[in-house]
């Protein structure tokens, strides 16, 4: 998809167009380069819209918004994981990846989406304190058991949406008199 192309898409097509490749398991540097395309303008459209503020908290998120929140996590996580040539290139890219993951855990924080353990993490290092290894590992627990579960949930929705479609599909063939 070229660049002309991806600025004429909307948030949500953006996102989920987004989504979809960064669900793909076999990234390539060109399926890389068109993802943080499509993140870098969903980022610009959320800034555009004013989505997030810095004075709201978590009842003032709106639920049809709350994907976008994902936004900053995917192009940092694509950063990060995103060959380079160089070790020079590849420091660019991990300091880069380390901002934006910082500003990801930052509204995560503000909006108070992030558990007790992760929250006093995230604490201890923005102010500069060491975490000990046993909470480092039942934070690394605690996101894999949620990433699973957050798994299911997204296959189980993908599940009821194709059979809605499938549905749907059923009953403009028919015709009621």
């Amino acid at each position: 998809m070229g660049s002309t192309a991806t600025e004429q898409l909307s948030l949500s097509a953006a996102f989920s167009r987004a989504f979809e490749l960064y669900s793909n398991a076999s990234r390539s540097p060109a399926d890389c380069q068109e993802l943080l395309g499509l993140l870098q303008h969903a980022e610009q459209l959320v800034e555009q819209g004013a989505l997030f503020s810095r004075n709201e908290d978590q009842d003032d998120l709106s639920t049809a918004t709350l994907r976008y929140l994902l936004i900053p996590f995917l192009k940092a996580d694509v950063l990060n994981a995103m060959p380079q040539q160089s070790m020079a290139q590849r420091l660019q890219q991990a300091t880069a990846a380390k901002a934006v993951y910082s500003h990801f855990l930052q509204r995560a924080s503000q909006y108070s989406l992030l558990g007790s353990t992760c929250q006093s993490a995230y604490e201890a290092q923005e102010s500069g304190q060491a975490i000990d290894p046993g909470t480092a590992r039942s934070q690394k627990v605690e996101r894999f058991k949620r990433s699973k579960a957050v798994q299911g949930l997204l296959q189980q929705l993908e599940a009821r949406q194709k059979r809605g479609d499938e549905e749907v599909g059923v009953f403009e063939g028919s015709h009621i008199c």
